[in-house]
Formats: structure tokens, C-alpha cells, sequence
């Protein structure tokens, strides 16, 4: 029975173990803070400086990634509209899973088998019409266990995070009912 016992921790330790992920999420954005007429996404003087790692073309292609699953959810949960506050997001960080173009340009042995971890992190702020800042938000997603890795793209678990963080913004800025 003890032998049993032991085995299916085991195998719970190793089951937890494959979804592990490092997952961090701040937000001062208020429940209801109304509606959100514009989206913006730049990039941190870090990452546009760091040309060894990504180019134009990777965090041009992050960016609209952003900004598609930002403004998708946010229009799927009703809260896009003509008029309303600003959402200004800046990616502070980038990871990719698989060597970019430029890493490629610049260490020209690089396998493309080659994985890493990845992820993103992201920082924002919702700004009222009148220009008051509403809240902020801090949103770090990598991740942990390489294990997870199997047949991933360059920039999947950047794509993991920001899908993470556009349900995310949509559930802090949705309406919550009065209880």
C-alpha cells in the first residue's frame, strides 16, 4: 500500500512539473474602468536596442501580435468602443524558443533545432481621456520546463503570454456585477 502511495506522488510531482510555468501578473486596473478607445504597444529601450538577439522585423511582428490579441479580446468582451480611455502597453522583454534571424547573422553555426525558454514581459497603463493615469499593470509570463518544448515556433511561449495577458486585461477591465 505505502509502495502505491509513493508511486502516485510520484507521478503527481511529475505531472505538476509539465505545466510549470513562471507566471507573474500585477494590475492596479479598476473593476469597470469603462470602455477603451485606443491600444498602443511600443517597445522598452532594451528591447529595441538589443539587436544581437531580435530584430525589426521580430518586434514589429510582436508588437501586432500584441496588439491583434489585446484588441480581440477586449472587442470580444464589449469593451472596445469609439470613445473611452487609452491602453498603452510597452514590452519590456522578450525570449524566444527557437534562434531568431539575428542571432542566426550573428553566430552563423546556430542549429535551427536549437530550444530555449521563452516568454515576454509586459508593463502598461490605462490612461483616462483627460490624461489621469487609471491604473497599471505588470504581466510576466516564461517558461520553466523544457520539457514543454516539443515542435515550438521562435516566438510560442511569447504568444502563450500574450494570450495570457489579453484575457487577463479583458477580465480587470470587464464590469463585474454588483453581488
Amino acid at each position: 500500500m505505502f509502495q502505491k502511495i509513493i508511486i502516485a506522488a510520484v507521478f503527481s510531482l511529475i505531472a505538476t512539473g509539465a505545466s510549470a510555468v513562471s507566471s507573474k501578473y500585477n494590475s492596479t486596473l479598476p473593476d469597470n474602468s469603462g470602455p477603451i478607445a485606443n491600444v498602443t504597444i511600443s517597445l522598452s529601450e532594451e528591447v529595441a536596442s538589443e539587436t544581437k538577439m531580435y530584430d525589426s522585423r521580430d518586434t514589429a511582428y510582436l508588437q501586432d501580435v500584441l496588439y491583434k490579441k489585446v484588441v480581440g479580446q477586449l472587442t470580444r468582451n464589449h469593451l472596445m468602443q469609439d470613445e473611452g480611455s487609452t491602453l498603452e502597453l510597452v514590452i519590456t522583454g522578450l525570449k524566444p524558443n527557437r534562434p531568431t534571424m539575428a542571432q542566426y547573422r550573428d553566430k552563423p553555426g546556430l542549429h535551427s533545432s536549437s530550444i530555449a525558454l521563452g516568454g515576454a514581459k509586459v508593463t502598461g497603463k490605462l490612461i483616462a481621456r483627460d490624461g489621469t493615469v487609471i491604473g497599471t499593470l505588470d504581466h510576466v509570463w516564461e517558461e520553466v520546463y523544457i520539457d514543454n518544448l516539443v515542435g515550438v515556433a521562435t516566438w510560442s511561449d511569447a504568444w502563450h503570454s500574450f494570450d495570457r495577458l489579453s484575457r487577463r486585461i479583458a477580465e480587470d477591465v470587464a464590469a463585474k456585477p454588483a453581488s
